[in-house]
């Protein structure tokens, strides 16, 4: 099923609706997140596409190692949610747009359709919604913000979009068995967390170097600012220095002095 007949699906359920709904809500404020921080101005340099292509890659190597070992060992479920590890390092790092990118691409490449479907789709906005959360609190700042990313990224793609699919399967909108279906998708969103805790801030700062100035925590004096920030005025009144009064000329001194030293005039004698 692809998104488009899951919109159709709407007019007859209305938790789809309301769940399609939320999933909108959580794109649009994961673009207009990283619009605000200018992320996609990382996708006008070289490296952002260079790592976009190796975590590509790497995700679609570790796709085929889990149904190389499925066959032998039957681990292709878990292998298949460990794929996400690159991808949410590319999101963390690079922001909300660069995320949503990967996720489209994957999706084309992984079932050779354009059109999105279930997992695909679900993928998608699960990496825009980790990329958008990495912004702040950032991981460049402190180190248990990329666990937390991946974790609700995951938890609001799931709780949106992933339970309108679920329900449009025709299954019951049961949370037990909603969850209990996501237990091998949950393993690899563990495994990210736990992979996300490893790198320091320092390393997260130098991990991204093609990264927009506002996802990279630096000033941007380019930006026009349309509102610019007032300034708290000082406490009190300033302090002047007190200068020291001009020393008289000495022409102006002498008639006071010789007033001073005069005689008093006589008076008159009766």
């Amino acid at each position: 099923m692809t998104v488009w007949d899951l919109a159709l699906r709407a007019r007859s359920d209305p938790l789809i609706g309301y769940a399609l709904l939320g999933a909108a809500v959580l794109l649009t404020a994961s673009l207009l997140g990283g619009l605000a921080r200018g992320d996609v101005r990382a996708l006008i340099r070289p490296r952002p596409w260079l790592a976009l292509a190796a975590a590509l890659a790497a995700a679609l190597t570790l796709t085929a190692a889990g149904e190389r070992l499925d066959t032998m060992f039957g681990l292709k479920a878990s292998f298949a949610a460990v794929r996400r590890l690159p991808l949410h390092l590319l999101a963390i790092g690079y922001g909300p747009s660069l995320g949503l990118l990967a996720g489209l691409a994957f999706a084309v490449v992984e079932s050779g359709q354009v059109a999105l479907r279930g997992a695909g789709a679900v993928l998608a906005l699960e990496l825009a919604a980790v990329g958008w959360i990495a912004l702040g609190p950032s991981p460049r700042r402190y180190r248990l913000a990329a666990p937390l990313a991946v974790t609700l990224g995951w938890a609001l793609a799931s709780a949106t979009l992933g339970l309108a699919f679920w329900v449009a399967d025709g299954r019951p909108s049961d949370a037990t068995r909603f969850l209990a279906t996501q237990a091998s998708v949950s393993f690899g969103v563990a495994f990210s967390a736990l992979v996300a805790t490893v790198p320091t801030a320092a390393w997260w700062r130098n991990a991204a170097p093609g990264a927009a100035a506002g996802v990279r925590l630096e000033p941007d004096h380019d930006r026009v600012r349309w509102i610019r920030p007032l300034q708290r005025p000082r406490r009190g009144r300033p302090r002047r220095r007190m200068s020291r009064p001009p020393t008289p000329s000495p022409l102006l001194r002498q008639p006071a002095a010789a007033s001073r030293t005069a005689a008093p005039p006589e008076r008159g004698r009766s």
